[in-house]
């Protein structure tokens, strides 16, 4: 999606600044260091890096400076096409108590969630044909909280007029589906459930890797129509969304009842220390 939604999705260029901005700065001091025959200082590996854009240009730079060209990093990168198009930062993890669980993990590696790539953007498409009067810019408001923790870069890239399979099934290719529905489309939506979802997990033999490719989440418009009618019911419909959209991405149920992803709410209407470090780490691992 176009304009002022996209932007306040993926926060806008703002945060994409600030993460080149912290980048920059390091790679204008290896530069220098480079022109003056110095060698740069050491940096702690980060974890999960891949060659990306930043790679690139950093290898780009070290060859510019040796050919003695008047040109710093932060000058330069204005020039790149990709330039406002780089891997999203979560926040930094609160500390405190909480829990939080993956829905799935790397084969071999438990502490390795399964999440989709950071270096691609998420796109989800909605369907609001059955929406109930009253959410209007809901979702648009859980799919920002959740790409502002983890980072990810997810684009409302449109409506649609698609249905959700009873299965969670879909086309690989296809974005996320987020789809206001009911029992009779979606049988697993019947008694207290309020709310499904989940993606698909696709393995890389080759590279021994994991990634979410796609997903959907079905909000039960009649029981969520009923909650919004009660004392602080969009707040709580907000809290079940949101609740939703972390599985989306990659979080399971926790048994920390004090926690958005418990599987039972109990008054909790956003993500706390727990979750917050979960979706972090989905935001942090290895590009695709």
């Amino acid at each position: 999606m176009e304009g002022h939604l996209r932007d306040r999705l993926t926060l806008g260029p703002y945060r994409r600044r600030r993460w080149m901005r912290r980048r920059l700065a390091q790679l204008d001091r290896e530069y220098a260091a480079a022109a003056a025959g110095r060698a740069p200082r050491g940096r702690r590996p980060r974890k999960d890096r891949t060659l990306g854009p930043l790679a690139a240009l950093a290898l780009f730079a070290v060859i510019v400076g040796a050919g003695g060209m008047a040109m710093g990093v932060s000058d330069l990168v204005g020039r790149l096409p990709w330039a406002e198009d780089v891997r999203g930062t979560p926040p930094d993890a609160p500390d405190g108590p909480g829990a939080f669980a993956f829905s799935a993990t790397q084969p071999g590696r438990s502490d390795e969630p399964v999440g989709y790539s950071p270096c691609e953007p998420l796109r989800v498409v909605l369907n609001d044909d059955q929406a109930p009067d009253g959410v209007e810019g809901l979702v648009e408001d859980a799919l920002a909280d959740v790409a502002t923790l983890t980072g990810l870069r997810i684009e409302l890239v449109g409506p649609s007029d698609e249905l959700p399979t009873s299965d969670g099934s879909r086309a690989l290719d296809a974005p996320a589906l987020i789809a206001w529905t009911d029992p009779d489309q979606v049988p697993a939506l019947e008694g207290r459930v309020a709310g499904l979802g989940g993606s698909t997990a696709v393995e890389e033999p080759l590279r021994s890797r994991v990634w979410l490719r796609t997903g959907q989440v079905a909000l039960d418009s009649p029981d969520l129509a009923e909650i919004l009618d009660r004392p602080g019911g969009r707040e709580q419909v907000l809290a079940i969304v949101r609740h939703e959209i972390g599985h989306l991405v990659g979080l399971d149920h926790t048994p920390d009842s004090t926690q958005l992803m418990h599987s039972e709410n109990v008054g909790v209407a956003d993500f706390q220390n727990g979750d917050r470090r979960g979706l972090a780490r989905l935001g942090e691992i290895r590009c695709r």
